[in-house]
């Protein structure tokens, strides 16, 4: 993938003052496409940025409660694999506020609660870009997750965002 270099605000602002409508109707036409194919499930090239566009459902699994009991039980500590750090989605963890790199990461109130079995999660989040585009409206108990495996098929696997077993608003 290409670094994104630097770009100018000022000429940015020419640039769009110079484009054509028609261009800027065809990126916003883009943006609404791919709007449409993330939330049915598949994943596709973006026509504008060419990223992989797709939402993934991320549950916590039996490798993250490990993780996340070795981090209770240490305290703030360096993660050692970026599986690891998937648990911040649901605020289980958090960076620990120290000083330079590398960073730490520490279990929240939640995150104990959650590890007590005092409180339940959304079994799923659904990621997109990076962040939390939506919740799985079912609940997840720290017993139920210790059961799981990591299943790649599962995340990479076409899944569409109907009904009502998904709550998108609660992300915003």
């Amino acid at each position: 993938m290409a670094r994104r270099a630097f770009v100018d605000p000022i000429w940015t602002q020419d640039l769009f003052a110079s484009a054509s409508f028609e261009n800027l109707r065809s990126v916003l036409d883009a943006r609404q496409d791919m709007a449409v194919i993330v939330k049915s499930g598949e994943y596709r090239t973006c026509p504008c940025c060419e990223q992989t566009v797709k939402i993934y459902p991320r549950s916590i699994n039996s490798h993250m409660i490990r993780t996340l009991v070795q981090l209770y039980e240490q305290g703030e500590r360096k993660l050692p694999q970026h599986d690891s750090s998937q648990p911040h989605f649901w605020g289980l963890i958090k960076l620990a506020e120290s000083e330079g790199p590398p960073a730490k990461w520490v279990v929240t109130e939640k995150g104990i609660d959650w590890l007590r079995g005092r409180i339940t999660i959304p079994r799923y989040a659904l990621i997109y870009n990076g962040e939390v585009y939506g919740w799985s409206r079912e609940q997840w108990s720290v017993s139920e997750a210790a059961k799981k495996d990591f299943d790649l098929q599962e995340i990479l696997s076409p899944f569409e965002l109907a009904g009502d077993d998904y709550n998108l608003e609660a992300a915003e």
